[in-house]
Protein backbone atom coordinates (compact mmCIF):
# COMPACT_ATOMS: atom_id res chain seq x y z
CA UNK A 1 0.00 0.00 0.00
CA UNK A 2 1.56 3.49 -0.93
CA UNK A 3 0.89 6.15 1.62
CA UNK A 4 0.85 10.08 0.39
CA UNK A 5 1.12 12.52 2.73
CA UNK A 6 -1.49 15.13 2.37
CA UNK A 7 -2.45 14.21 -1.27
CA UNK A 8 -4.73 15.74 -3.53
CA UNK A 9 -7.38 13.11 -5.53
CA UNK A 10 -9.35 13.74 -9.22
CA UNK A 11 -11.47 10.63 -10.44
CA UNK A 12 -10.89 11.28 -14.71
CA UNK A 13 -14.57 10.66 -16.64
CA UNK A 14 -14.22 6.96 -16.64
CA UNK A 15 -13.12 6.82 -13.05
CA UNK A 16 -9.59 6.70 -12.96
CA UNK A 17 -7.80 7.51 -9.69
CA UNK A 18 -5.53 10.81 -9.68
CA UNK A 19 -3.34 11.41 -6.85
CA UNK A 20 -0.79 14.06 -6.52
CA UNK A 21 1.73 14.54 -3.51
CA UNK A 22 4.82 16.43 -3.47
CA UNK A 23 5.98 16.61 -6.94
CA UNK A 24 4.65 13.68 -8.27
CA UNK A 25 1.84 12.84 -9.97
CA UNK A 26 0.47 9.44 -9.63
CA UNK A 27 -2.32 7.42 -12.01
CA UNK A 28 -4.01 4.17 -10.97
CA UNK A 29 -3.13 1.43 -13.16
CA UNK A 30 -4.37 -1.36 -14.77
CA UNK A 31 -4.08 -3.39 -11.63
CA UNK A 32 -5.42 -1.03 -9.73
CA UNK A 33 -2.00 0.26 -8.32
CA UNK A 34 -0.80 4.12 -8.05
CA UNK A 35 1.99 4.20 -10.34
CA UNK A 36 4.04 7.82 -10.78
CA UNK A 37 3.40 9.48 -13.92
CA UNK A 38 5.31 12.76 -13.46
CA UNK A 39 7.73 14.12 -11.10
CA UNK A 40 6.92 18.20 -11.27
CA UNK A 41 9.38 21.15 -11.05
CA UNK A 42 8.28 22.38 -7.24
CA UNK A 43 5.02 20.94 -5.17
CA UNK A 44 2.07 19.97 -7.29
CA UNK A 45 -0.35 22.60 -5.26
CA UNK A 46 -3.53 22.18 -7.36
CA UNK A 47 -5.12 19.35 -9.68
CA UNK A 48 -8.30 18.92 -10.88
CA UNK A 49 -10.02 16.54 -13.80
CA UNK A 50 -10.09 17.08 -17.15
CA UNK A 51 -11.70 14.49 -19.41
CA UNK A 52 -9.13 11.35 -19.23
CA UNK A 53 -6.67 13.27 -17.18
CA UNK A 54 -6.19 16.25 -15.40
CA UNK A 55 -4.64 19.69 -14.83
CA UNK A 56 -1.97 20.38 -11.93
CA UNK A 57 -0.28 23.63 -10.69
CA UNK A 58 3.11 24.23 -9.62
CA UNK A 59 4.98 27.11 -8.27
CA UNK A 60 4.04 29.43 -11.55
CA UNK A 61 3.66 26.35 -13.86
CA UNK A 62 0.47 24.73 -15.45
CA UNK A 63 0.41 21.43 -15.90
CA UNK A 64 -1.93 19.04 -17.99
CA UNK A 65 -1.96 15.07 -17.77
CA UNK A 66 -3.55 13.46 -21.22
CA UNK A 67 -4.03 9.89 -19.23
CA UNK A 68 -0.10 9.32 -20.52
CA UNK A 69 1.81 11.77 -20.33
CA UNK A 70 2.42 14.86 -18.89
CA UNK A 71 3.92 18.61 -19.78
CA UNK A 72 4.54 21.81 -18.30
CA UNK A 73 4.81 25.23 -18.89
CA UNK A 74 5.29 28.77 -16.95
CA UNK A 75 2.33 30.44 -17.01
CA UNK A 76 2.34 34.30 -15.60
CA UNK A 77 -0.91 34.40 -14.47
CA UNK A 78 -0.53 31.57 -11.95
CA UNK A 79 0.04 32.48 -8.48
CA UNK A 80 1.00 30.60 -5.74
CA UNK A 81 -1.92 30.44 -4.37
CA UNK A 82 -4.10 29.54 -7.70
CA UNK A 83 -7.22 27.47 -6.81
CA UNK A 84 -7.76 24.79 -9.77
CA UNK A 85 -11.45 23.79 -10.64
CA UNK A 86 -12.31 21.47 -13.18
CA UNK A 87 -14.39 22.33 -16.82
CA UNK A 88 -16.95 19.96 -18.48
CA UNK A 89 -15.07 20.55 -21.72
CA UNK A 90 -11.58 19.89 -20.58
CA UNK A 91 -10.67 23.32 -19.69
CA UNK A 92 -9.48 24.47 -16.13
CA UNK A 93 -10.72 27.37 -14.40
CA UNK A 94 -7.83 29.13 -12.57
CA UNK A 95 -8.45 31.40 -9.44
CA UNK A 96 -5.56 33.62 -8.27
CA UNK A 97 -5.29 37.35 -6.96
CA UNK A 98 -8.89 37.44 -6.57
CA UNK A 99 -9.19 36.78 -10.37
CA UNK A 100 -11.07 33.96 -12.30
CA UNK A 101 -9.39 32.75 -15.18
CA UNK A 102 -10.58 29.39 -18.03
CA UNK A 103 -7.34 28.18 -19.27
CA UNK A 104 -7.59 26.21 -22.85
CA UNK A 105 -5.07 23.38 -23.09
CA UNK A 106 -2.75 24.81 -25.95
CA UNK A 107 -4.00 28.32 -25.58
CA UNK A 108 -1.02 30.97 -25.02
CA UNK A 109 -2.02 33.42 -22.23
CA UNK A 110 -2.58 36.99 -23.75
CA UNK A 111 -0.50 40.11 -22.39
CA UNK A 112 -4.22 41.31 -20.96
CA UNK A 113 -5.60 37.96 -19.42
CA UNK A 114 -2.24 37.53 -17.67
CA UNK A 115 -2.30 41.42 -16.29
CA UNK A 116 -6.30 41.36 -15.37
CA UNK A 117 -5.51 38.05 -13.32
CA UNK A 118 -2.01 38.87 -11.71
CA UNK A 119 -1.26 42.21 -12.48
CA UNK A 120 -3.78 44.24 -11.89
CA UNK A 121 -5.14 42.79 -8.04
CA UNK A 122 -1.37 44.61 -7.20
CA UNK A 123 -1.48 47.73 -9.32
CA UNK A 124 -4.90 48.70 -7.75
CA UNK A 125 -3.76 48.41 -4.40
CA UNK A 126 -0.07 49.52 -4.13
CA UNK A 127 0.43 51.39 -7.95
CA UNK A 128 -3.11 53.07 -8.74
CA UNK A 129 -2.03 56.30 -6.50
CA UNK A 130 0.58 57.16 -8.30
CA UNK A 131 0.73 55.40 -11.71
CA UNK A 132 -3.01 55.48 -12.59
CA UNK A 133 -5.03 58.40 -14.93
CA UNK A 134 -3.68 61.61 -14.03
CA UNK A 135 -1.28 59.87 -10.96
CA UNK A 136 1.56 61.99 -9.67
CA UNK A 137 4.40 59.70 -11.33
CA UNK A 138 3.31 61.09 -14.89
CA UNK A 139 3.48 57.38 -16.11
CA UNK A 140 -0.03 55.75 -16.51
CA UNK A 141 0.50 51.93 -15.66
CA UNK A 142 -3.51 51.15 -15.54
CA UNK A 143 -3.49 48.71 -18.69
CA UNK A 144 -1.61 45.78 -20.05
CA UNK A 145 -0.59 47.93 -22.65
CA UNK A 146 1.27 50.31 -20.25
CA UNK A 147 2.97 47.54 -18.40
CA UNK A 148 3.76 45.63 -21.76
CA UNK A 149 5.48 49.03 -23.34
CA UNK A 150 7.61 49.89 -19.74
CA UNK A 151 8.20 46.31 -19.07
CA UNK A 152 12.22 47.05 -19.00
CA UNK A 153 11.73 50.40 -17.18
CA UNK A 154 9.14 48.24 -14.68
CA UNK A 155 11.89 45.70 -14.54
CA UNK A 156 14.33 47.87 -13.79
CA UNK A 157 12.70 50.04 -10.94
CA UNK A 158 10.71 46.81 -9.04
CA UNK A 159 13.15 44.18 -9.68
CA UNK A 160 16.52 45.44 -10.64
CA UNK A 161 17.10 48.79 -8.47
CA UNK A 162 14.23 48.02 -6.67
CA UNK A 163 13.30 51.44 -5.81
CA UNK A 164 9.69 51.15 -6.61
CA UNK A 165 7.46 51.24 -5.00
CA UNK A 166 9.08 53.94 -3.33
CA UNK A 167 10.39 53.36 0.55
CA UNK A 168 7.88 52.80 2.88
CA UNK A 169 4.89 51.21 0.48
CA UNK A 170 4.75 47.32 1.18
CA UNK A 171 5.53 45.21 -1.59
CA UNK A 172 5.85 41.53 -0.68
CA UNK A 173 8.44 39.25 -2.51
CA UNK A 174 5.33 37.68 -3.78
CA UNK A 175 4.15 40.70 -5.47
CA UNK A 176 7.92 40.95 -7.15
CA UNK A 177 7.43 37.39 -8.45
CA UNK A 178 3.96 38.25 -10.07
CA UNK A 179 6.07 41.08 -11.86
CA UNK A 180 8.61 39.03 -12.61
CA UNK A 181 6.73 36.41 -14.27
CA UNK A 182 4.45 39.20 -16.06
CA UNK A 183 7.34 41.59 -17.80
CA UNK A 184 9.45 38.06 -18.26
CA UNK A 185 6.68 36.34 -20.17
CA UNK A 186 6.23 38.78 -22.76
Amino acid sequence: MLTLPSPLIALTAKGRLLAASGAHLFAAGAGGDLVRVHEARAAITGLASAGEGAWFSSRGALGYFDGTAATEADDPRLGDATHLASSPSGDVWTLSGGAVARITRGAAPSPEGAWQANVAPLFQRTCSRCHGPGGSSGLDLSTATAWTASRAEIEQRVLVKRDMPPAGVAFPEGDREIVRRFVGGH
